[in-house]
């Protein structure tokens, strides 16, 4: 199942809510899919350097690591869009 919903300020405890909901309704940890602008715009990654592993990450086809979900790039979605698989 997916949940998909847009930010365009982190909330962390929006976030972290509905990670828990996709565990507890799917069974299993979520990948978390988002537009690599979202995670660049300069309010966000800052906020989220804070909550995330910001290294090698790019190179191995995915953004970060948000509280150890692997966030990945999917530049066909919007800013601000996130959706979890």
């Amino acid at each position: 199942m997916r949940d998909k919903f847009s930010i365009k300020t982190i909330d962390f405890d929006l976030l972290d809510e509905r990670i828990d909901n996709f565990i507890n309704e799917n069974g299993y940890e979520p990948y978390i899919f988002s537009n690599s602008k979202t995670f660049d715009s300069d309010d966000i990654s800052l906020l989220l350097r804070k909550r995330t592993t910001l290294n090698k990450c790019f190179l191995e086809g995915y953004i970060c690591s948000y509280n150890g979900y692997k966030v990945i790039k999917n530049n066909t979605m919007p800013f601000g869009e996130i959706e979890l698989r």
